[in-house]
Order: C-alpha cells, then structure tokens, then sequence
C-alpha cells in the first residue's frame, strides 16, 4: 500500500507547485504592472525635465537677444551722434571755407585798387622800388656775412 503513497505524494506536489506557480505568477504580473507604471512615470518626468529645459534655454535666448538688441540700439545711439557731429563739422569746415573765400576775393579787390594806385602814382612806385632794392642789398649784405 506504500505504493499507493507514491501517486498522492505526486499530486500533493503538483497541487503544491500549482499553487506556487500561480502566486508567483501573480507576484510576477504585479512586478510586470509596477514595471510599467514606474517606466511610464520615469518617461513623464524625463518629458517634462526636458521640456523645462528647452524652455529654461529659449528663455535664456531670449534675454540674450533682448540684451543684444538694447546694446545694438546704444550702440546705434551713438553712431548717429558721431554722424550728427561730423555733419556740425563739415557744415563749420564750409563755413569756414566760405569766409575764407571771401576774405580771399577782398583781398583781391585791395590788391587790384591799390596795384591801380601805384600805377597812378609814380613816386608811390618809385618809394616801393627804391624800399625793394634796398631789402634786397641788405639781404645780399647779409647773405655774405654769414659765408
């Protein structure tokens, strides 16, 4: 009757490593699920990181451009001041000429009046001929003293 042992200790057993087999398979499958659920999450927070990333980066890019701007818009600034005081010089530099010119062409007309004067007047001539010929002995004077 031993024998008859044999066959229940067998199904015992493979009752027993049913058993088991099913809790661990329900084991397994909660493990597989909380898997899963901690990848999905782990993914979410991985986007969202990221996410506040590229936006933390385009914020950032932002101000740049922004700093770059108001620096450009100085920098603007001040070549139109420069552009705005080389047009007060050219503008002073014309006047100047103007003046010039016109100092110039009085000039001129003292030149020609009193050129007509001489011309009308020997002994203004003749003092003016008389005064070169005399600078021109002194620095012939001179001129031999210094070799």
């Amino acid at each position: 009757m031993w024998w008859l042992a044999i066959p229940v200790a067998v199904g015992v057993a493979a009752y027993l490593i049913d058993e088991l087999n099913e809790e661990v398979g329900d084991v397994r499958q909660r493990w597989e699920n909380k898997k899963e659920e901690v990848e999905r999450d782990l993914n979410w927070h991985k986007q969202n990181i990221e996410n506040h990333l590229q936006q933390a980066k385009n914020d950032c890019d932002f101000y740049e451009l922004v700093n770059v701007h108001y620096s450009s818009v100085k920098v603007a600034d001040e070549a139109y001041k420069l552009l705005m005081g080389a047009r007060d010089s050219i503008n002073a530099v014309g006047q100047a000429l103007g003046k010039a010119k016109r100092e110039r062409d009085n000039l001129k007309k003292q030149r020609s009046k009193t050129a007509k004067e001489v011309n009308s007047r020997p002994e203004v001539k003749r003092k003016i001929s008389d005064s070169v010929k005399t600078t021109i002995l002194i620095l012939k004077i001179e001129r031999n003293d210094l070799k």
